[in-house]
């Protein structure tokens, strides 16, 4: 007997669901492949929003897979578990401004002098500053300068997983027009561009970029015609180009004719037009106020220059060089200009008015600097912004996602979500309630390697975090 008219249509939609939907459902209730997974723990993702306890984060390879909650997340068979009760998670932090070949030494011409730029001493020396950073939590790390031939061998070693370092956002040195005895006397002379004049500019930056570097700094001195035409070179390759200003004026021009950065802006910001640029043109501020209490400290409190984690991080011949040049850093004139207790109320006024204002911020320490250790910058200038009344978990933005947004990694990395790279860190403490808890990270993973911790726990069986009911 035949079918009546639409019967059999009928018939194979009905089929099709007996026969398919039960094999979906599985798929969906199924946790995804995984080789690491971080089971408990309080997790701040870097989205802002409430933190999650008792979370689950599953990691296969370099990515994330999967964010949930131990009663709903499964850990799959065969994964690396890492136990993050009563801990908490954060994005692995992005330092917006570090120099790796300098781990502290108060003598910059003296160091240099010693660890001679594109020598292997020096390379020891970049490897350190990396290690010192990794160490700390930072798993994104911006050079604003430096050799080239080794900061590249960092970036390329780092990206591999074969050094333990961040992942390198290099400016390979930098731009500026100076005189050509100052030029001659800067510790940096062997691996900077002093141009004069527009043209030399653009080439500078047309060089800079067959170097391979990811980001444009350009220093002191520059005129608008040589900021220009930096910017307009960096801009065609999707570079952003950052640097110094020299108050409100160069601010202003240097933004106006193509700068996407300011560096070290911790002066005065009551000029409205200073302020209104910056958000016209949407650009990004690294205040950088760490480098002079680092500074202060070292000179106020003695023991500072004893720390601890940066001696255990540091080769033993080096530290015997950088200690003793802390012993009388006050007469230092790099010093002498920092040492006034009026700076940090003035870097309090001038990060909190940006930041009330709506200027796009990111966390950068120039650490290095002298006294300026890599393994404690990040973390106490993240404590310093709370102490000048900035919501931590702003703080923690600047740190993460708006450091990842800002070097062109904000679909990669910067927040702990599928499809990101597993950059992570687990402290022992509430950043929220304590910034010091980032001092002494219990995991740093990169790229879902552990490279800092003890080890994940092998698997057994398939490990079951269902809550026990």
């Amino acid at each position: 007997m035949p079918l009546e008219r639409g019967v059999a249509p009928r018939f194979a939609a009905a089929l099709f669901v007996l026969i398919f939907v039960p094999g979906a459902a599985l798929a969906q209730t199924a946790p995804p492949k995984a080789t690491l997974a971080i089971v408990g723990g309080y997790l701040i993702d870097g989205h802002g929003g409430p933190p999650t306890s008792d979370a689950v984060i599953l990691i296969d390879g370099k990515q994330i897979v999967a964010v949930g909650r131990r009663d709903s997340l499964k850990v799959p068979a065969g994964a690396k578990v890492i136990d993050a009760s009563g801990y908490s998670i954060l994005p692995g932090l992005i330092n917006a401004h570090v120099h790796l070949d300098l781990i502290g030494h108060s003598d910059y011409d003296e160091w240099h002098h010693k660890y001679v730029p594109g020598s292997p001493a020096y390379l020891r020396v970049v490897e350190t500053g990396a290690r010192q950073l990794i160490m700390g939590g930072v798993t994104t790390a911006v050079d604003l300068a430096g050799h080239p031939d080794a900061l590249k061998s960092v970036r390329e070693r780092s990206a591999k997983g074969d050094l333990p370092a961040p992942r390198m956002i290099l400016s390979l040195g930098w731009i500026w027009h100076a005189s050509p005895d100052v030029a001659a006397r800067n510790h940096r002379f062997n691996h900077t561009f002093n141009v004069n004049g527009a043209e030399e500019a653009r080439a500078a930056a047309i060089k800079t970029i067959e170097m391979c570097a990811d980001i444009i700094k350009i220093w002191n001195g520059a005129t608008a015609p040589e900021v220009k035409a930096v910017s307009e070179e960096a801009h065609k390759k999707g570079l952003k180009v950052t640097g110094h200003t020299a108050g409100d004026a160069d601010t202003i021009s240097r933004i106006t004719n193509g700068q996407d950065g300011v560096e070290h802006h911790s002066y005065d910001v009551d000029n409205p037009e200073v302020l209104r640029t910056m958000l016209a043109r949407r650009t990004v501020v690294d205040p950088t106020p760490i480098q002079t209490l680092a500074a202060v400290e070292a000179i106020d409190w003695p023991e500072w220059r004893n720390d601890p984690r940066a001696r255990a991080l540091t080769p033993p011949d080096m530290w015997a060089e950088i200690r003793p040049s802390l012993e009388f850093m006050d007469r230092l004139p790099y010093f002498g200009r920092a040492y006034r207790p009026a700076l940090f109320e003035q870097m309090q006024h001038t990060v909190k008015t940006l930041h009330s204002a709506g200027v796009r911020l990111v966390l950068g320490t120039d650490s290095g600097t002298p006294a300026n250790f890599h393994v404690d910058s990040t973390w106490r200038q993240m404590a310093m912004y709370v102490k000048f009344g900035i919501p931590p978990m702003d703080v923690i933005a600047m740190a993460t996602r708006q450091g990842a947004e800002w070097v062109g990694l904000g679909s990669k990395t910067g927040t702990i979500e599928p499809g990101r790279l597993a950059d992570i860190i687990v402290v022992n403490g509430n950043p929220l309630a304590d910034m010091s808890s980032l001092k002494d990270p219990v995991y740093v993973i990169k790229d879902g390697v552990q490279f800092k911790g003890p080890a994940a726990a092998e698997p057994t069986a398939r490990p079951s975090t269902q809550a026990k009911r």
